[in-house]
């Protein structure tokens, strides 16, 4: 049996959490390791967490291991450019130019602080030529975003800016503030509510990791790949790749070494966290911003952030994506399975998922160490539903 607490009425996700570690629903690897959590109107309803924090099964998945939960991090990491324009620092229709002039270059000068937040800014990859080690060097890589032409016009249309998102906001972060964003993540979201999210690590906070292992030969994305068929991308962008410099340390193995985790400089893919804590997060913001008598953002801003902002085909990958401003909303396409719901958040590789469903109040966390698939994994998706399922 799990650890953890579970409320008798969502007993139907103890019992789907289980069903993952016996077998995985696609014919792949069983889950290794992972935490879900729930939270209605305030309150934790489902808590649980099992299995491995490493592939030798020599430790044990215990309720304060955090993991790696990639592109989950980026609705944090928006939601603290959030907290930034609640404080009047930001205009989402200013351009970022305004306060980063140096990023005017190259036909960027109407690029505004929403069409980052919506990837809408033309910028999803970075240069090749960044040199030896450039990809570890933040400044090294806002430059060259700063100097960069736009793949298309921005505001035009959107492509997931799966590395670019991250450094360009904490970027426009320390120009407005002074601060790094997982500083001011680490002040303005984790330490308020009292939840586990960061982005570079303290050597306790390692020691608490899960390791990430990667999908052992299970199901890999012919599904999506069937999907795509007949769809034709635009013929300027065929071929491109969103998975840069960074993005290949990210799935090449980095994830488990020291560099990687101690580094505070990767917002899109390097928080850590559990379910618990993205579910607190999220439950926060499906109060309209408020949870424990901690309030993180007005109910105003909220609802500028959650707006639909881009909507359509991505330029690059072809998918149908739904955006806010950092949040994605619920849509239906390839890959796009576990964001299902009326609500709003962001997922990430390995499955993680943090989600907010404000007509019911809920807030759902769950993050795993064992690949299964890149995109279109089942399990959050399965585990969000059968939630919903229990209101």
């Amino acid at each position: 049996m799990p650890h953890g607490t579970c409320d008798p009425a969502f007993t139907p996700v103890l019992e789907m959490f289980i069903e993952h570690f016996r077998a995985h629903p696609c014919g792949g690897a069983p889950e290794s390791g992972a935490s879900v959590s729930v939270v209605v109107e305030g309150k934790t309803v489902v808590d649980l967490w099992d299995g491995w924090a490493n592939a030798e099964q020599t430790r044990a998945w215990e309720r304060n291991t955090i993991a790696n939960v990639f592109s989950s991090g980026k609705g944090i990491t928006a939601l603290a450019i959030h907290l930034l324009a609640e404080d009047g620092l930001l205009d989402y229709d200013a351009p970022v130019a305004t306060y980063w002039p140096e990023f005017a270059a190259n036909g960027k000068s109407d690029v505004t602080v929403a069409h980052v937040l919506s990837h809408q800014a033309g910028l999803p990859s970075l240069p090749d030529d960044l040199g030896p080690g450039g990809a570890w060097n933040a400044e090294r890589v806002t430059r060259a975003l700063a100097a960069a032409k736009p793949m298309w016009e921005p505001g035009t249309g959107h492509s997931y800016h799966s590395v670019t998102f991250g450094h360009l906001l904490d970027e426009l972060a320390r120009r407005v503030c002074g601060e790094r964003l997982a500083a001011v993540i680490r002040k303005r979201i984790a330490a308020p509510l009292g939840v586990d999210f960061c982005v570079g690590l303290t050597d306790e906070e390692i020691a608490r990791c899960a390791d990430m292992i990667p999908n052992p030969g299970g199901p890999a994305d012919a599904a999506v790949a069937k999907q795509l068929e007949g769809i034709e991308l635009p013929t300027d962008f065929t071929g491109l790749s969103n998975f840069d410099q960074i993005g290949m340390i990210a799935f090449g193995g980095g994830p488990n070494t020291q560099e990687w985790r101690g580094s505070s400089d990767f917002l899109s893919a390097g928080g850590h966290s559990n379910a618990r804590s993205l579910a607190r997060i999220y439950g926060a913001l499906a109060r309209g911003g408020e949870i424990g008598g901690v309030r993180l953002l007005s109910m105003e801003t909220l609802d500028r952030a959650t707006r639909l902002e881009a909507d359509g085909l991505d330029l690059l990958k072809g998918q149908p994506w739904k955006w806010a401003l950092g949040f994605m909303l619920a849509h239906s396409g390839p890959g796009s399975a576990r964001f299902s719901g009326n609500g709003f958040g962001h997922g990430g590789a390995y499955g993680s998922l943090g989600w907010a469903e404000p007509k019911t109040q809920m807030g759902f966390g769950y993050v795993a160490n064992q690949e299964w698939q890149i995109a279109g994994d089942p399990r959050s998706s399965r585990l969000l539903h059968t939630a919903l399922g229990c209101l």
